[in-house]
């Protein structure tokens, strides 16, 4: 699925993170509770809809980042 313009900033904030802290393709999907499968096609852009509000959620408590910030700020790493 495309990406929606308002996802841009998850997509690469979480790859951001991923570079930032270092982890591997699987610590970091099992940090965000998604398959890597799912952690592709965030790196790649693409933001699964199915996924939405608890890859949000889970980005909060592995990371302190609050939803609100994720979406609307892009991180630099």
């Amino acid at each position: 699925m495309p990406m929606d313009k308002k996802y841009e900033n998850v997509c690469h904030n979480i790859r951001c993170l991923w570079a930032i802290h270092g982890l591997s393709r699987t610590a970091m999907a099992k940090k965000l509770h998604i398959s890597t499968k799912t952690l592709d096609a965030l790196e790649t852009g693409l933001f699964p809809e199915r996924i939405g509000i608890k890859l949000l959620f889970h980005v909060q408590l592995a990371f302190g980042i609050a939803p609100k910030i994720l979406l609307s700020t892009r991180l630099e790493g």
